[in-house]
């Protein structure tokens, strides 16, 4: 291994262990000897990609900071945007690692932050204990209209006004399970990966699950990405995985991936016959996806922390194309880092933006530098200059991002978490300011 490569996997390795970085070990749930990575929360703040003539500005952001509601004994590594009590106001989940190792079997914590519609949230209530297993998202379990808070092994349900009943176990499920909507009744649907193929389980309402599915496939699903996104808009979600060469390497760079994707026909059918793509050495393990060329289908995008290098890869209905942009992301520096990816409408002209949550170290491997960067889309798959957001915070230090509108103006905002070791986690906050 060359000796960029080795100082590379070094710094890598350095940050992970101090911070919990969520590209590396402490973000996924590990089966076997593959490390399992929660997907973020579907894009959903558009319901697609729909360019307005001579709508959208250069948008222009104020900063706000929020405790995280938990102590520097944990790490935040997740976020999403959701209504938890179900009064049309946005809500802030936050989840965090339950111990300061990178440990990912250890449980996660969540916070919720109660939205107001003009971006300030209330301060949050006392963290809540969800178990091991990935990490929680928002989802309507019981169909009351309000979002409780799973993962594949309990559910807190809502009880209103933002508060959360103690969680309670799920039907034993014996595999990794994803919630989707995966026919075209209301309820959400459970997917679950087993050693053959998958099982589906078709949401009742009520918390209720109807006979499972199974299907087999001859192999096994059980990757190091599993997740729910609807790539050719027709309003069920697709089964998207991806799949290393070979086992991750603290000591190396992340090997070449495969992604492909089961598409979904209803009622628990789906389609193996998607071209999968090939994604080359050192991209992380978190992916995102938005309609970058407003082709209604879902292109695929991720970042290569070695080289600090965003690519979109654009979806051609039978599978993945050629990269349509390489974008490069993070303050200068000739070290690697971090980096995080989100997709949004940050100025609501219609098309969707790509947004980075980057951190790198200084030649020397010592100072941290981070910071936010907004790559507007045109509705064509090319992006702007990127516009640069310098936190106020020492020691800034991304390690999620993701968009929700916060403040109820039309516009996406930026949710960027921190672990930072100086002040302690941080959500920072950035508002669409018109």
């Amino acid at each position: 291994m060359s000796d960029a490569r080795v100082r590379n996997a070094l710094h890598r390795a350095r940050w992970t262990l101090a911070l919990h970085l969520t590209i590396c070990v402490s973000c996924g749930v590990q089966h076997g000897d593959r490390e399992l990575v929660e997907p973020a929360p579907p894009f959903n703040a558009t319901a697609a990609c729909r360019p307005k003539p001579g709508a959208g500005t250069v948008p222009t952001f104020e900063e706000r900071i929020v405790e995280t509601g938990t102590d520097g004994s944990v790490s935040p590594l997740s976020a999403q945007v959701g209504s938890v009590d179900g009064d049309g106001a946005p809500d802030l989940l936050i989840a965090s690692s339950a111990s300061n190792s990178p440990d990912v079997s250890t449980p996660a914590v969540v916070t919720i932050l109660r939205g107001r519609r003009d971006g300030l949230l209330e301060t949050p209530g006392a963290p809540l204990e969800m178990g091991r297993g990935n990490y929680p998202l928002l989802v309507d379990v019981d169909g009351d209209g309000r979002q409780d808070v799973t993962n594949e092994r309990l559910v807190a349900y809502s009880r209103g006004h933002g508060g959360l009943e103690q969680p309670v176990e799920l039907d034993e499920v014996a595999g990794v399970m994803r919630w989707g909507s995966l026919d075209t009744n209301a309820p959400p649907d459970q997917f679950i990966v087993t050693s053959t193929g998958f099982v589906v389980r078709m949401g009742l309402g009520e918390g209720r699950m109807d006979e499972a599915i199974e299907v087999s496939l001859g192999r096994n699903l059980d990757r190091f990405y599993v997740g729910m996104h609807d790539l050719d808009d027709d309003g069920l979600d697709d089964v998207v995985t991806l799949d290393r060469e070979h086992s991750f390497d603290d000591l190396d760079a992340y090997p070449p991936a495969t992604v492909s994707a089961l598409l979904n026909e209803g009622d628990g059918q789906f389609t193996d016959g998607v071209n999968p793509v090939q994604i080359p050495e050192g991209v992380s393990d978190r992916p995102a996806f938005g309609d970058f060329d407003c082709d209604g289908l879902l292109d695929l995008v991720a970042c290569n922390p070695d080289d600090m290098l965003v690519r979109v890869w654009p979806y051609r209905g039978d599978g993945w194309g050629p990269p349509l942009a390489e974008l490069h992301v993070g303050p200068d520096a000739d070290v690697g880092g971090a980096c995080a990816v989100a997709v949004g409408d940050v100025n609501g002209d219609g098309a969707h933006d790509l947004v980075t949550g980057n951190t790198v170290f200084s030649s020397d491997g010592g100072e941290r530098l981070g910071n936010v960067e907004i790559f507007l889309g045109d509705g064509a798959g090319g992006f702007s200059a990127p516009i640069i957001l310098e936190s106020s915070t020492a020691g800034f230090a991304p390690n999620h991002v993701t968009t929700g509108d916060l403040n109820d103006d039309g516009l996406d905002d930026l949710i960027v978490l921190d672990p930072n070791p100086r002040t302690g986690p941080i959500a920072s906050l950035w508002l669409s300011v018109e």
